[in-house]
């Protein structure tokens, strides 16, 4: 599948900058492969398995980039995904294994209950900054700590992101929600700034996501490079939205500023841990 993705029209990008460069964020890369899986293979997601974010796509100018998305369907219907700059084939930005079947999955109850809106110790004014996030992607309207973990609260604002030329086959906010959250974890406890490295599985489902909540955990690894999280996105009716499984993030090369990364801290009652 081919794509071109232009920074006038597409003008979400604007709200994903980094070091003075728009990015394609790690939910809407997926979006395309998404997408390019059902070009493949007609019906519903299932799941998407072994998410790996290679070099940012990063967009200099405000000329458009043509992408490819190559694709390779195995056994059970799986779509094997990569997302290439068609001007450098040899690197690859995003790869996905992409599970599509006929039936739409049923919405599950979660396991884990809603919090109130005064729970939410952390406001979104305490979290951008520190995060380099514009309107479109400031998805958290609150998070608290959460016994070794932590949950945030979808911003009542949050409108998806949207292509100008395609429909979504995603929910990006939700998964940036349970991304950011994540983050936010990372922050509290490290005083760096984390970005997406790849995520083991998502499972996601229809549902109202309005007043949605993720919650999060680190896992205990040996992992020391990374650190590793699972999570769920849970909608206001208490029905699962979203299940994320092994997400790991890796240093972005520079840590937050120490004050705002403080009132992160404090904001969700962490103490500061240097995580090894």
């Amino acid at each position: 599948m081919l794509i071109e993705i232009d920074p006038i029209h597409d003008s979400f990008l604007r709200d994903h900058v980094v070091n003075g460069a728009p990015l394609l964020s790690t939910v809407m890369g997926l979006d395309v492969m998404v997408r390019a899986a059902l070009l493949e293979v007609p019906g519903t997601v299932a799941e998407v398995r072994a998410v790996t974010v290679g070099p940012p796509i990063r967009f200099l100018t405000d000329e458009p980039r043509a992408l490819a998305v190559y694709t390779a369907v195995g056994p059970s219907d799986t779509v094997h995904c990569h997302l290439v700059d068609r001007a450098e084939r040899s690197v690859v930005h995003f790869s996905a294994e992409v599970v599509v079947t006929a039936n739409a999955k049923p919405q599950p109850v979660a396991a884990t209950e809603q919090r109130p809106a005064d729970a939410f110790t952390l406001r979104a004014r305490d979290v951008y900054p520190p995060y380099f996030h514009g309107p479109v992607f400031q998805v958290v309207g609150g998070a608290t700590a959460d016994g070794d973990g932590l949950v945030a609260l979808l911003a009542q604002s949050s409108v998806e992101p949207r292509w100008a030329a395609e429909p979504l086959a995603t929910a990006p906010l939700l998964l940036e929600l349970c991304l950011q959250a994540c983050g936010l974890f990372d922050l509290a406890t490290t005083g760096r700034m984390m970005i997406p490295h790849s995520i083991e599985q998502v499972d996601s489902y229809v549902g109202v996501s309005r007043g949605a909540q993720a919650f999060v955990r680190r896992r205990s690894t040996s992992d020391v490079e990374h650190s590793v999280f699972d999570g769920e996105v849970v909608g206001a009716d208490g029905r699962l939205l979203l299940r994320v499984e092994g997400y790991r993030t890796v240093d972005l090369g520079w840590a937050a500023d120490p004050a705002a990364a403080a009132r992160v801290r404090a904001g969700l009652g962490f103490r500061p841990v240097v995580v090894r």
